[in-house]
């Protein structure tokens, strides 16, 4: 049996050149999109794909692991996917299709990774245990959750983590780092899930010695309007420019201001 990933103009739904493209087996994967335009699917083949924007297979792809592939890619950074397998691994691939590390649990890992900006990975198993996996490949910590977990845990904008259960329940955890920066940090790809790799977000403010700063994240050289106002309905003011370096931006204001609101908007 063969599937078909398709690209769709998102203006009118035509189906951009060079796509389809033909995965052998069926997808239960979210495609995930890297800071060059690359997409990455798994399938229930055990399979890990990896496409250009042109739909060509990219060099060193598909990557086997030992199971069917229901969880959905996340990518770090540094471009490394992780992706969990049946074959109850977590897998760390390298941009080039070499494997960095795997993790085993002791169930099938259908839950996608979540990515801290200090390296942590979590992810979800059919164990019953949330894994925290440091960036090395070792584990950390696992969390008994009772159940198998199918839930690909978020990580919010000020750090807590949240995942469901098959016992019906919701947890929070907090995880001690921020979501990661990068193209592609957790299941659609942001805390939002707007699945969208040219986003923009805001993270919470931190205040250090009377300044107020917050961090903008958002695609890797990407320039943005910075904007604010004083007052709901919003009256809004550009109040400074930003190029995304390596994907994040600071932005520093006094914090003895009155009540402010900010917004981000992209120039280019």
């Amino acid at each position: 049996t063969t599937t078909n990933l398709y690209a769709l103009n998102p203006t009118n739904g035509s189906v951009l050149s060079g796509w389809p493209v033909t995965v052998a087996g069926g997808i239960y994967s979210s495609p995930a999109i890297d800071s060059a335009g690359n997409v990455y699917v798994g399938g229930l083949d055990g399979k890990v794909y990896a496409f250009t924007s042109s739909g060509s297979t990219k060099s060193g792809w598909p990557v086997t692991t030992g199971g069917a592939i229901c969880s959905s890619p996340a990518i770090g950074s540094n471009g490394v996917v992780y992706i969990g397998s049946s074959d109850a691994n977590l897998y760390a691939i390298n941009p080039n299709g070499t494997t960095n590390w795997t993790y085993k649990t002791r169930g099938a890992v259908k839950s996608s990774p979540a990515l801290g900006r200090d390296g942590t990975v979590f992810v979800g198993s059919d164990d019953g245990n949330l894994h925290v996996v440091n960036t090395n490949g070792t584990g950390r910590w696992a969390y008994p959750i009772g159940g198998p977990v199918f839930s690909s845990p978020v990580i919010g904008s000020s750090g807590g983590l949240y995942v469901g259960s098959m016992v019906s329940n919701v947890y929070y955890l907090p995880t001690g780092t921020p979501f990661a920066d990068g193209a592609w940090p957790m299941f659609r790809q942001n805390y939002q899930h707007t699945a969208n790799a040219k986003t923009l977000l805001l993270r919470s403010p931190q205040s250090t010695n009377g300044a107020l700063t917050f961090e903008i994240s958002g695609p890797v050289g990407a320039t943005c309007d910075v904007e604010v106002t004083t007052n709901l309905p919003p009256s809004w003011s550009s109040f400074t420019n930003l190029t995304l370096t390596n994907g994040v931006g600071k932005v520093q204001t006094s914090s003895t201001n009155s009540q402010r609101f900010y917004r981000a908007k992209f120039t280019n």
